[in-house]
C-alpha cells in the first residue's frame, strides 16, 4: 500500500529498487531559518508499482566450477552460478554462469547479489538462496510437509514459516533439537542460507572488511546484525539436513598446501587456523 503524498508534490523520480521491483520516490523539502541555522526537513513517499513478474526464490551457487543445476530450478525459481576457479569452454546446460576468478567466498556472492538485479530488474524475488556447489540437501525427519524432494521441501517451510533467513539443519550443528520440527538458531552456517528481501538492506552485501583476515568473520558478522534485527525470525528447519559433498579445507590449510618455503609455512596460525 503507497503511503500519503502530498498534494503538491510535483515531481517524482523512478528508480529501479533491487529485486524489489520498481518504485516512484517523491522528495518534498520544507525549510526554515527559525535559529538563524538552515533547517531542512525531508518528506520521503515511496509509492510501489509491483512487477508482473514475481518469483519466490532465486538460487546463487558459488563453486569452483558450474554443476548441474536441473534439481534446482522449477518454473517458479531462477538459478544463477558463479565460478572462482577455471570457466569451461563450453558452459550450455548450466544456466546463467558468472567468472570470478580467484576471488573469495565474500566477493563471489556480492558479485552474485549485485547481478539479481542486473539480469532480472523488473523481477521481484521473495528470497535469495545462497548456496555453496557442493550442498546436498536430504529430508532426514517428517513433520507432514515433506514432498520426496529435499530442495521441495526445504522451498516449503519457506513459504510457510516466511523467515527472515531460513536454513536447514546441519550434522555438525549440536544444538538440533529433532523433536521441534522449526527452532530459531544463531550461529548458522553460509552453506545453504535463504534471505528474506526485507532483510537485504540490512544483511546484504557481505561485508569485505575482514577477507584478507578470516573468510569466516562475514558469517560472524552476519550472525550478529541478525541478532540485532531479526532474532526471532532466523530459523532451521529440521525436516531437511544439508551436507557437505567434499571435504571442506579451510583457507589457512589451502594456502599451507601450496607452499614450499618452510620459514613463511612456521608464521601461520596452523594451531588457531581460520
Amino acid at each position: 500500500m503507497p503511503m500519503a503524498v502530498a498534494e503538491d508534490t510535483e515531481d517524482g523520480v523512478e528508480l529501479p529498487l533491487k529485486g524489489l521491483g520498481w518504485h516512484h520516490v517523491l522528495v518534498e523539502v520544507i525549510s526554515t531559518d527559525g535559529l538563524k541555522r538552515l533547517v531542512s526537513v525531508g518528506v520521503l513517499a515511496l509509492h510501489l508499482q509491483r512487477t508482473e513478474d514475481r518469483k519466490h526464490f532465486c538460487y546463487l551457487v558459488q563453486g569452483a566450477g558450474p554443476i548441474d543445476v536441473g534439481h534446482l530450478r522449477t518454473a517458479g525459481n531462477e538459478v544463477m552460478q558463479l565460478v572462482w576457479r577455471e570457466m569451461p569452454e563450453d558452459t550450455e546446460g548450466y544456466g546463467a554462469v558468472i567468472y570470478l576468478p580467484n576471488s573469495t567466498l565474500v566477493q563471489g556472492r556480492n558479485r552474485l547479489f549485485s547481478e539479481v538485479a542486473t539480469r532480472f530488474p523488473r523481477t521481484e524475488f521473495e528470497y535469495l538462496i545462497f548456496m555453496d556447489e557442493d550442498a546436498e540437501l536430504k529430508e532426514t525427519l517428517n513433520f507432514g510437509m515433506n514432498t520426496g524432494n529435499a530442495w521441495r521441501t526445504f522451498e516449503r517451510y519457506l513459504l510457510e514459516w516466511r523467515p527472515a533467513v531460513g536454513v536447514p539443519s546441519y550434522d555438525y550443528y549440536f544444538h538440533v533439537d529433532t523433536k521441534e520440527e522449526v527452532q530459531t538458531i544463531f550461529n548458522f552456517d553460509q552453506i545453504v542460507v535463504a534471505y528474506h528481501w526485507e532483510t537485504w538492506p540490512v544483511l546484504l552485501p557481505y561485508t569485505e572488511l575482514f577477507d584478507d583476515q578470516s573468510w569466516w568473520y562475514c558469517g560472524s558478522v552476519q550472525n550478529v546484525l541478525c541478532f540485532a534485527f531479526f532474532n526471532n525470525h532466523r530459523l532451521m528447519f529440521n525436516a531437511v539436513r544439508v551436507h557437505r559433498g567434499t571435504p571442506f579445507q579451510i583457507p589457512t590449510g589451502w594456502i599451507a598446501s601450496a607452499l614450499t618455503n618452510v620459514s613463511v609455512l612456521a608464521e601461520l596460525p596452523l594451531e588457531e587456523p581460520s
